[in-house]
């Protein structure tokens, strides 16, 4: 969900550099959470999260099914570390 709101603030902004400090920051805590969860892959499904979140070319992004998706993913990571 941060890095949903990361592009859009960067797509409302135009600053590129806060997207990408901001997203490197999510990046960076998902990969350690990573490192306590065994068998997880929450550095993967962020970094491909952060992919589908900003568009190349003319590509268009589905806000509403991001958000969605968001949700759905950060529902599952916090299941996963409850679990452990």
């Amino acid at each position: 969900m941060l890095t949903l709101r990361y592009a859009v603030l960067c797509a409302a902004s135009g600053e590129a550099a806060e997207a990408d400090r901001r997203g490197h920051a999510v990046l960076t805590a998902m990969g350690r959470m990573q490192q306590n969860v065994a068998g997880s892959r929450f550095y993967e499904d962020e970094l491909a999260w952060q992919c589908r979140s900003v568009p190349l070319g003319a590509d268009a992004v589905d806000a509403t099914t991001l958000r969605v998706g968001c949700a759905q993913a950060g529902r599952a990571r916090l299941d996963a570390v409850l679990a452990r």
